[in-house]
């Protein structure tokens, strides 16, 4: 019989099994395969189209945007590094480009093509050797981010999405270009604080392998990692969530952002993925998708949706959970074949878990498509009234129409011109007070005053719009 090999560990021959039972893993191993393809593809889809429809530009999007193109360097706020790195493309192709539409999905590409490359990623990590763990990541990317993901560049769950593949990764036998492609997405660890709570959790899932003690020099490395994370949240404290760290706070984003349709969104993903039965997974998948669908459909429903960044690790904590629970399955580090009694053994096996999870991508996909769309058509209706309007600098008072919707919000103007490139500005009152001052200053954001005169990319020029 020939040998078969997994691609790390030992080769294990063929004839260790049954030829019926050889067939059914040939066939199971196919449709992980599918699966896992169709989950991708659709995650990367819905990325791609809402990165055209300029998701990335919502709430302060907008202003992070021209403040990199007007600055030459990628916004970043306080100490999280990871856009200035993300958007160095943006900052390179304004040197050579015009076009704000091309600078713009440059801009969000990275953060709305982030849920595939990290599911990607995952499946990469543990297709030859334990990929009965993918499931879960897959789940944890889309069940922990569908609450927020329309929010697509915040740190957080960019962060969360990233740390799949490295948790993963941690938990299976490496080659070279995994471990080179671990150190990469350990660095986005260190640049939110919330990588002190995602790095602790792996150091004691690897702490608590205690049958595999190779596992032992990762859980040294992971340790080591928080407490470094922990130096920087000490070294450089995050004030912004410092201040929101308290209960009543807590509470009152918890109850304007997650209660009500995506806590039962949520909700009917976890029922339908625990559950052991098909037909009432079946069910409740179709219960999130309804319930998913019926939110997003409305800007106006999910206009508090950034607020419930702060509760993705809570939301991708079953799933972390799953995946914990699915180790001891296999006898360490030695990669054993896998019979047809393996797919029927638990409801969590691949057999069960793979196709819910990938309908949970699909529900993700469809959501995202829903919120983007949503967004595109405000934005429409903002830019024809700007458009429509003789004068170049147009007051926020004007949009009183937006009110409790996504675009109701400071970021406003910034989206304007990230939009129309400066030659029209839409304003508050103290950002037209500003247009009086000597020398004037334009309002790019709520803490971003520049003078009219462009940046040093030559973006924006605002001399025509203020009247200079």
């Amino acid at each position: 019989m020939r040998a078969l090999s997994f691609g790390f560990g030992p080769t294990i021959s063929a004839g260790v099994l049954s030829a019926s039972a050889e067939s059914a893993y040939r066939t199971a191993a196919r449709h992980e395969k599918q699966f896992a393809v169709i989950a991708i593809a659709a995650l990367a889809l819905a990325g791609g189209l809402a990165c055209a429809w300029d998701l990335a530009l919502i709430w302060d999007g907008g202003a992070q945007f021209c403040y990199t193109l007007y600055h030459g360097i990628g916004y970043g706020y306080g100490a999280r590094f990871f856009t200035e790195i993300l958007w160095q493309p943006v900052v390179w192709a304004a040197s050579w480009t015009k076009d704000l539409a091309v600078l713009r999905f440059l801009y969000g590409l990275p953060f709305c093509l982030a849920p595939a490359i990290a599911a990607a990623l995952s499946w990469w990590m543990v297709a030859r050797t334990r990929p009965e763990l993918f499931p879960w990541a897959l789940l944890g990317i889309c069940a922990a981010s569908l609450p927020v993901e329309v929010f697509a560049i915040n740190e957080s769950i960019f962060q969360l999405n990233m740390f799949w593949p490295l948790f993963l990764g941690l938990l299976v036998p490496l080659n070279r270009a995994r471990w080179m492609a671990l150190g990469i997405l350990a660095i986005f660890q260190f640049s939110h604080p919330q990588g002190l709570l995602l790095l602790s959790g792996a150091a004691v899932v690897l702490w608590l392998q205690r049958t595999e003690p190779r596992l032992r020099p990762r859980a040294w490395i992971v340790s080591s990692a928080a407490l470094i994370c922990f130096g920087r949240v000490l070294l450089f404290p995050d004030v912004e969530a410092a201040q929101q760290a308290n209960a009543q706070v807590v509470f009152a984003l918890f109850r304007q952002s997650v209660l009500g349709w995506p806590l039962v969104g949520w909700m009917c993903i976890l029922a339908a993925v625990f559950t052991r039965s098909t037909r009432l997974a079946m069910l409740f998948l179709a219960l999130a998708a309804a319930a998913w669908g019926w939110w997003a459909v409305d800007p106006w429903r999910w206009s508090k949706a950034l607020d419930a960044r702060r509760f993705v690790v809570l939301f991708a904590a079953p799933f972390f959970l799953g995946a914990w629970g699915s180790l001891p399955k296999w006898d360490g580090f030695s990669i054993r074949r896998r019979s047809i009694a393996d797919y029927k053994a638990a409801p969590q096996s691949l057999s069960n878990l793979m196709p819910r999870a990938s309908a949970v991508a699909l529900i993700f996909a469809g959501t995202l498509l829903l919120q983007a769309h949503g967004w595109s058509g405000l934005m429409d209706r903002v830019l024809a009234q700007v458009e429509a309007d003789p004068r170049s600098v147009v007051p926020t008072e004007d949009f009183a129409w937006l009110q409790g919707s996504p675009a109701d919000h400071w970021g406003l103007g910034s989206q304007v011109i990230a939009k129309l490139g400066g030659r029209k500005l839409v304003l508050d009152a103290a950002g037209r007070a500003a247009l009086d001052r000597h020398p004037p200053l334009v309002k790019l954001g709520y803490d971003a005053w520049v003078t009219p005169e462009p940046g040093i990319l030559g973006w924006f020029d605002f001399r025509e719009a203020i009247g200079q």
